[in-house]
C-alpha cells in the first residue's frame, strides 16, 4: 500500500506543482502559470530528489525508510546522450544499500559497493538507441501542454498561498503553499493515461478498488512550491501526505509521506568525469548473478550495518577471485 502510494506521488510530482486555486490569488496562479508553461532552459546542473515513509505500528519498518538520488547533469550535443553523475542510496531499518550510475562522453558506468564498472560497447549502443528513439518520438509530437491531455491541474490545489520570498542554495525564490484535492488529482492523472499520453494508455492504471484505497488513506497531503524569482523555473517541491491504514490493512497503522525534489547551480557548468580504472560490467553481473541476498541477516542498528558491509564486501573479492568459474561464483554466497 506505502510503496503504491510513493510510485504515484513520484508520477505526479511534476504535475502537483502546477495546480492553482482561481479567483482571490490572481498572483498565485499567474506565477504557476509562468513557472509551468512554455519552454524551459534547463540544461545542467545539481538534482536532488528524496523520498521518506516514516511508518508507525509497522512491523517490518521499524524506522523510516529514504532514498535519495543526487548529483550534476549537463546536456551534450544534440545526437549524444546528457552527460550525468548520480548517486542513490536507499537507507531504513538499519541498512543501507548504495548505487549509482554516470554518462560521460561514449562511455555508461554503473557504481556498485563502492566500486565501478563499465558498460560494454554494446550496452551502451542499446541504452544510447533507445534514448534517442524515445527523444526523436517526443520532438516529433506536437507540444502540448497538459489541458490538451484532459488535465486542469489548476483545480488540484485548494487555499493556495503566495507565502513571499524564499532561498533555495543561493537562488532567490517565491515559496508557493497549498493543499492538494487527491481525488481530482488522481482523476487527472487517469485521464491523461486514457489519453494514450506517452503511448502508455492503460499500462500501469489504477484499479477502481486500489483507488478508493488510496483516497480512503490519505488523510491530507499539502504541496510547496519554489519558483525563481527572475525566471520563473521551478527550483524547488515539496509534497507531504498523511496517510493511515485503510480497511483491512493491518502492515501499518499510519505514515508520513514525504517527497521533496530541487535543483540547483541551474546553467552552470557542472564537473562530470569518468571513474578511474572501472572494471567490466560482466563483472557485476557475474556477482548479481550469485548474490543470495536472503543470507544477509538485516541488522537493525550501526552494528548489524557494517556487518552487512563487510558481508558484502567479502563476497565482491570472491567473486573476482573466481573469474569465470560460475560454479565458484554460487559458492561465494555462502559468504553472505
Amino acid at each position: 500500500m506505502l510503496a503504491r502510494l510513493l510510485l504515484i506521488c513520484c508520477l505526479v510530482l511534476p504535475g502537483v506543482a502546477l495546480a492553482a486555486c482561481g479567483g482571490e490569488e490572481e498572483d498565485v496562479d499567474a506565477l504557476l502559470r509562468e513557472t509551468f508553461s512554455g519552454e524551459k532552459d534547463v540544461d545542467s546542473g545539481r538534482l536532488s530528489l528524496e523520498a521518506r515513509i516514516d511508518a508507525r505500528g509497522s512491523e517490518r519498518l521499524k524506522s523510516p525508510v529514504t532514498l535519495r538520488v543526487r548529483g550534476p547533469f549537463e546536456k551534450s550535443e544534440r545526437d549524444a546522450l546528457p552527460e550525468f553523475d548520480l548517486d542513490a542510496s536507499l537507507s531504513g531499518s538499519g541498512i543501507t544499500f548504495e548505487v549509482g550510475a554516470s554518462v560521460v562522453g561514449d562511455s555508461g558506468y554503473v557504481l556498485f559497493q563502492d566500486e565501478h564498472y563499465v558498460l560494454s560497447r554494446e550496452l551502451f549502443a542499446q541504452f544510447k538507441s533507445g534514448f534517442q528513439s524515445a527523444r526523436a518520438e517526443k520532438e516529433g509530437e506536437q507540444s502540448a501542454d497538459l489541458a490538451t491531455l484532459g488535465i486542469d491541474p489548476r483545480k488540484w490545489l485548494r487555499n493556495a498561498r503566495n507565502e513571499g520570498e524564499a532561498k533555495v542554495g543561493d537562488e532567490d525564490t517565491i515559496r508557493i503553499t497549498g493543499d492538494v484535492d487527491v481525488p481530482k488529482l488522481l482523476d487527472d492523472v487517469a485521464r491523461a493515461r486514457e489519453s494514450g499520453a506517452g503511448g502508455a494508455s492503460g499500462t500501469g492504471s489504477l484499479t477502481e478498488e486500489q483507488r478508493a484505497r488510496i483516497e480512503q488513506a490519505v488523510e491530507a497531503m499539502r504541496v510547496e512550491i519554489f519558483t525563481g524569482a527572475r525566471d520563473k523555473i521551478l527550483r524547488r517541491l515539496v509534497l507531504d501526505a498523511d496517510v493511515v491504514a485503510p480497511e483491512g490493512e493491518d502492515g501499518f497503522d499510519s505514515a508520513d509521506v514525504r517527497l521533496d525534489y530541487s535543483i540547483s547551480e541551474l546553467g552552470e557548468e557542472q564537473d562530470i568525469t569518468a571513474p578511474r580504472d572501472p572494471r567490466p560490467f560482466d563483472e557485476l553481473a557475474r556477482q548479481l548473478r550469485g548474490l543470495g541476498l536472503a543470507g544477509a541477516a538485516a541488522g537493525s542498528d550501526a552494528a548489524g550495518e557494517r556487518a552487512d558491509r563487510r558481508r558484502l564486501r567479502r563476497y565482491t573479492r570472491c567473486v573476482r577471485r573466481a573469474g569465470q568459474n560460475d560454479a565458484a561464483v554460487r559458492r561465494c554466497a555462502e559468504r553472505l
